[in-house]
């Protein structure tokens, strides 16, 4: 833990600490993953060292269902739609009544 001022570089995984613990730093360019995929199992069995591509891989939304493919993108397009409306109505000038 550090206090740079950058989250991202303070705080470490717990996850992480347990596999640095058992087999040292972390190489740059791989991450430690859960291998059931489930968070709140943290075992150092449950840990595996895997490359930043391969992290991408399995958490890229091509490795679902078409239909789940498209229900995902369908609900992003929805709340950029949202997003986008919320932001003409917010930067709007008021219109005052005379």
């Amino acid at each position: 833990m550090s206090d740079t001022g950058y989250p991202p570089r303070d705080w470490v995984g717990e996850h992480i600490l347990i596999w640095q613990k058992a087999h040292g730093p972390v190489p740059n360019g791989f991450a430690v993953a859960f291998k059931d995929g489930n968070k709140a199992h943290v075992a150092l069995d449950n840990f595996e060292l895997i490359s930043r591509r391969e992290l991408m891989r399995r958490n890229t939304i091509h490795n679902y269902p078409p239909e789940l493919t498209e229900l995902i993108r369908l609900g992003a397009s929805l709340k950029r739609q949202i997003r986008k409306i919320d932001e003409e109505q917010n930067h709007r000038p008021s219109q005052s009544s005379l």
